[in-house]
């Protein structure tokens, strides 16, 4: 069941109803967020951050974007963490995938908060066997209370905090730095390219003053 979260541990968009054999990549393209997600983000403003390019160091405007795992693909309004796969050949990869996972673990939380509250969604609903529609406005109901009960401040809420070791401790090879630079020009700008560049900027220990 793909959803989208807030900072909050809100649910901000579900996606109820696709049967579960069924990839969230291609659920996220037919749903009402993505074909709207143009224009939302483009009400909200960008970020300057500061940048390598293995070269020399530069301000990048970052735009608004939706944080998704590994299953999603990389795109300009979508920044999906890393596989376990490219993470190992490349500190800078690896340090900037455990700032993207240690967000995401807000997703899980909210889950984890909404399921604790309402038990029905730790079990098969026996109803989706006679009316699916039953199910789904049941499990939308639940998040809905999930929802308000969080506006409400209850105080049943368990706040779940992890963090992770911010440093790696490994050596930043620059040309690595440069031919990824180079490759994100020719494929095009996207907001993960731009996070890459500020990692490898924090790692390399540059200060543009």
């Amino acid at each position: 069941m793909p959803a989208a979260v807030d900072p909050k541990k809100r649910f901000v968009d579900l996606v109820v109803g696709w049967p579960g054999s069924v990839n969230d990549a291609r659920i996220w393209s037919t749903s009402q967020l993505y074909h709207d997600i143009e224009n939302l983000l483009q009400q909200l403003p960008s970020t300057p951050i500061t940048t390598f390019n293995g070269q020399t160091t530069q301000i990048e405007n970052l735009p608004a974007f939706i944080l998704g795992d590994s299953a999603y693909v990389s795109s300009n309004k979508m920044v999906p963490t890393y596989r376990v796969t490219e993470c190992s050949s490349c500190p800078i990869t690896k340090a900037l995938n455990r700032k993207l996972s240690s967000i995401r673990y807000c997703v899980e939380n909210a889950f984890g908060i909404c399921k604790g509250r309402f038990q029905i969604l730790n079990r098969p609903m026996e109803c989706a066997a006679d009316d699916v529609r039953r199910a789904v406005i049941l499990i939308t109901a639940a998040f809905t209370l999930h929802n308000f009960l969080i506006d409400e401040k209850d105080q049943s809420v368990v706040e779940v905090a992890q963090r992770l070791e911010s440093d790696i401790g490994d050596v930043v090879d620059v040309d690595e730095v440069r031919d990824n630079a180079e490759m994100a020009a020719r494929t095009g700008l996207k907001p993960r390219d731009i996070l890459w560049r500020h990692m490898a900027w924090i790692n390399a220990g540059e200060d543009p003053d």
